[in-house]
Parts: C-alpha cells; sequence; structure tokens
C-alpha cells in the first residue's frame, strides 16, 4: 500500500478516530470496532481518550481499578471520568492532566505530580496524597473527604467548593490557593501554611482543627482574608 493511499484512507476516518490512531491505537480500536480489550496501558490510554472525546460511541473507558501505575507518565493524559478506585499512582507523573470527574477513591498518590492537572469533581475520598505536589491542580468541588494531603503542596490550587471534611492538611502549604467556599469541616490544618490563601473565611477556619503552628491569612474587616 502506498504512503499517499494510506494517507487518503486515515483522511477518510472520522477526526476522533484520526486522532486515537496517531496516539497509538490500532484502526479497530480507533473505530470502536475492536473486541477485545485494551492490551496495554498505552493502548487503554488511547481508547479512553476516543471514549471520551466521541461521548463513549467509541473507544473504551478505562478502568485502573486496584492496578500498579506507580511512577507512569501521565503528562497531559486524558483520563475524564476514568476510574482509578484504590490505584497505586504513587510517584507518578500527571502534570497537567485532565481528570475532571475521575474515580480516585482510596487511590494512592504519594510523591506524585498532579501539578496544573485538571480534576474538578473529581472523586479523591480517602486518597493517600501525601508529599504529592499538587501546584496550580484546579480541584473545584472535587471531594477530598478523609484525603491524606499531610505535606502536600497546594500553592496556587484552585479548591473553590472543595469537599474537605476531616482531610489531613498537616504541614501542607496553600500559599495563593482559593478557598472560596471550600468545606474544611473537621479538616487537619496543624502546621498547615495558609497564610496567602484567598478568599477563606474565619468561619471555615473555625471549621478546622487548628493549633498555634497553623499560618493563617490575615482577615480583613469584611471577613475575607486581606489580600483578596
Amino acid at each position: 500500500m502506498s504512503a499517499d493511499f494510506s494517507r487518503f484512507l486515515l483522511w477518510l476516518l472520522p477526526r476522533g478516530a484520526r486522532r486515537a490512531y496517531a496516539r497509538g491505537a490500532s484502526l479497530p480500536q480507533a473505530l470502536g470496532l475492536s473486541g477485545s480489550a485494551p492490551k496495554t496501558f498505552e493502548e487503554a490510554l488511547a481508547a479512553h481518550r476516543l471514549w471520551a472525546e466521541t461521548g463513549g460511541q467509541s473507544g473504551v473507558r478505562a478502568d485502573f481499578t486496584g492496578q500498579d501505575l506507580g511512577g507512569k507518565d501521565l503528562r497531559g493524559a486524558m483520563l475524564r471520568t476514568a476510574i482509578l478506585a484504590g490505584a497505586n499512582l504513587e510517584g507518578a507523573r500527571a502534570e497537567k492532566a485532565v481528570l475532571l470527574s475521575a474515580d480516585l477513591r482510596k487511590a494512592r498518590l504519594r510523591g506524585a505530580s498532579l501539578r496544573g492537572a485538571l480534576c474538578l469533581g473529581a472523586d479523591l475520598r480517602e486518597a493517600d496524597l501525601e508529599g504529592a505536589d499538587l501546584t496550580g491542580i484546579t480541584l473545584r468541588a472535587a471531594k477530598l473527604q478523609g484525603a491524606a494531603l499531610w505535606g502536600a503542596r497546594l500553592d496556587g490550587a484552585d479548591l473553590q467548593g472543595a469537599h474537605l471534611e476531616g482531610a489531613d492538611l498537616r504541614g501542607a502549604s496553600l500559599a495563593g490557593a482559593n478557598l472560596a467556599r471550600a468545606h474544611l469541616d473537621g479538616s487537619d490544618l496543624r502546621g498547615a501554611d495558609l497564610a496567602g490563601a484567598l478568599e477563606m473565611l474565619p468561619a471555615q477556619a473555625a471549621s478546622a482543627v487548628t493549633d498555634g503552628s497553623t499560618r493563617l491569612p490575615e482577615f480583613g474587616p469584611s471577613g475575607n482574608d486581606s489580600k483578596s
């Protein structure tokens, strides 16, 4: 088959299928015709991207429940609504990954890097994020109840409306993090640095566990942090 004819055939494919094929999916997988599950991690990512981009009409939704993905390269990966419950992602590189509404309940993400990741609405209840780099992450409306965020870096994170009830944020850094409407009831903020946090209210601080080592924003006359 000539190169020109191959390019012509690819041009005939739907746009989503062309993208999936270019990212490593086989032609049957790109067209959603494969009768078997993806055999490799890379194939699973490509199949899931197609599934997400076509609204489930093609491809296969990724289900990595309980799998060992420690140290995997997930930079920029499309994992919207993917299932990663209980998966081991320790030390994974997931900078700018798209994890909107992904299921990460009880996932192990110690030391992982999710800088700039998009995790709006993600379910991270009871996830282990100890020491993780979450700088600039979007966790708006995410579920983080009971999550372990000890020593995590959340500088510049978007935590608007996030549910952090009972989360362990001891020693975490939240410089420049937006905490508007974040739910902090029972969260442990001992030793946490929130001095530069944005849109935090005194009532939020009062609902959390703090001590003399907790650095809180300077609340202005309106009750908001004085820098907002």
